[in-house]
């Protein structure tokens, strides 16, 4: 989405006076063609990015468990030449382009192209995307200014959920023999992204009348839990 507005150009003359005081005619200076013979534009300054903003974020501690949504507004008198977003992945890592905007004009010359002021958009991240990323609003104006202080915004993104293994009987006696000694059960849980709560780590008993089965992560093998079923019944 963009907008239009005129630029603001003055044609410019020259005289010349010698030393006795003899002024001579002004004269237009003549560059440019068509209507823009002898005018041209001065802008100096950069394109002013008025809006970058991301959508709430839904989990907890900040995290977003849907791809987020960026908007921004960027604004330049002169014309805009390019809207820019890039992603990094943190320290150490390469930024790379994740969105980028340009007139639809090749050439950035025409003066149908160079009245562009203003840009909107949005963008949302894609699905395979997750991890802690910071996203960077830049841009660019007709006469090669760039914005001077871009925009950063830091998310954290994990829209894939736990995957839970099957558990396995640890303790001694078979899962199909009657006992009258606890039965250890063990499974892994693995999360690639922001990693396993462990205070919220639920195990579900068939039997809504038994007492509450807590499931702990063994010491010596990380990712790894172990809960006892209930001492009574068949589940």
């Amino acid at each position: 989405v963009y907008k239009r507005q005129p630029l603001y150009s003055k044609g410019i003359t020259v005289s010349v006076i010698d030393k006795a005081g003899n002024e001579s005619t002004p004269e237009p200076i003549v560059q440019g063609e068509g209507e823009n013979k002898g005018k041209w534009t001065v802008e100096s300054m950069g394109p002013v990015l008025d809006k970058f903003t991301v959508s709430n974020a839904e989990g907890n501690d900040g995290w977003h468990i849907t791809s987020p949504t960026f908007s921004w507004e960027v604004s330049d008198n002169g014309g805009l030449s390019e809207v820019k977003l890039t992603k990094s992945a943190g320290t150490g890592t390469e930024d790379t382009e994740w969105y980028s905007w340009k007139p639809e004009s090749e050439n950035v010359e025409n003066a149908d192209i160079q009245d562009i002021i203003g840009q909107v958009g949005e963008q949302t991240v894609d699905s395979a995307d997750q991890g802690t990323f910071t996203f960077t609003l830049s841009a660019k104006d007709m006469a090669g200014n760039e914005s001077v202080s871009p925009k950063e915004i830091a998310v954290k993104i994990d829209t894939v959920a736990p995957v839970i293994g099957e558990p396995e009987l640890v303790s001694a006696t078979p899962a199909d023999k009657w006992t009258n000694q606890d039965r250890t059960y063990r499974f892994t849980l693995t999360d690639m992204t922001s990693g396993i709560d462990p205070d919220i780590v639920q195990i579900t008993c068939s039997d809504p009348s038994a007492e509450t089965i807590t499931a702990t992560e063994v010491d010596e093998t990380p990712g790894t839990w172990e809960f006892n079923a209930p001492v009574n019944g068949t589940y």
